[in-house]
C-alpha cells in the first residue's frame, strides 16, 4: 500500500507544534526513508510505501509521547491532519454544507492519498453514516486509526456535535473491509 508524502509531512508538523523541543529527537527514530520524504519538497507529491510514509513516523510518535499508544498517537495526527487541511476558506466550505453533503464528495479523498483504496457508503441518515474503505493491500490499524481521527476532527469542523466513530469491521484484523460507523447529533 501506498500514501502521499504529504501525509508524512502532516505527521512532523503534528510534531513540530505540539513537542517542538523533542522534534530532532523524533526525526531521529525514523528510518532515512522518511527522512527522504521530509527533506525533498518533491517527494511530499509522490507515492512512498505506507510503512515508511505513515507507519514508521507514526510508531516513533507512539514511542516518545504517548507511552507506546499507536491509537491514540494515529488518532489525534489525524486530527491534526483534518484541521491543517481546512483552515481558512476551506472551513467556511465545511460550515456550509452538512456532514452528510461533505462526506458524499470528501469519502473520494482517501484514494488522492492512499491506495489501493475505495470507499463507499452504505448507509446515510441525517445523523449516521457509514463509511467503508475496499481495497486496501496493508493490514495496518493504525492507518484506520488515522483516518478515523481525521474524519472524526472533519464532522466537527462542520459544527457536528457528539461525534462518535467506531470502526466496525477492520481489514487490519482480517475483514474483508475497513467499515467506520459515524454517529453525531
Amino acid at each position: 500500500m501506498e500514501v502521499k508524502g504529504i501525509v508524512t509531512k502532516s505527521i512532523a508538523e503534528y510534531v513540530k507544534a505540539n513537542y517542538p523541543q523533542q522534534y530532532v529527537e523524533w526525526e531521529n527514530l525514523l528510518p532515512v526513508e522518511s527522512i527522504s520524504i521530509l527533506d525533498h519538497r518533491l517527494a511530499l507529491n509522490l507515492w512512498h510505501d505506507s510503512e515508511i510514509g505513515v507507519e514508521k513516523p507514526t510508531e516513533a510518535l507512539a514511542h516518545l509521547f504517548f507511552a507506546g499508544d499507536i491509537q491514540k498517537a494515529a488518532w489525534l495526527s489525524g486530527r491534526y491532519s483534518a484541521e491543517k487541511a481546512f483552515n481558512g476558506v476551506f472551513r467556511k466550505f465545511l460550515l456550509i454544507l452538512s456532514p452528510i453533503l461533505f462526506i458524499n464528495k470528501a469519502h473520494r479523498l482517501w484514494g488522492t492519498f492512499y491506495r489501493p483504496s475505495k470507499t463507499s457508503i452504505e448507509k446515510i441518515t441525517d445523523t449516521h453514516i457509514k463509511m467503508q474503505i475496499q481495497g486496501m493491500t496493508r493490514q495496518s490499524e493504525l492507518i484506520e486509526y488515522r483516518i478515523g481521527g481525521w474524519t472524526e476532527r472533519v464532522f466537527e469542523l462542520a459544527n457536528s456535535k457528539n461525534v462518535k466513530i467506531r470502526i466496525a469491521k477492520s481489514f487490519a484484523i482480517g475483514d474483508e473491509f475497513t467499515e467506520f460507523d459515524i454517529q453525531w447529533d
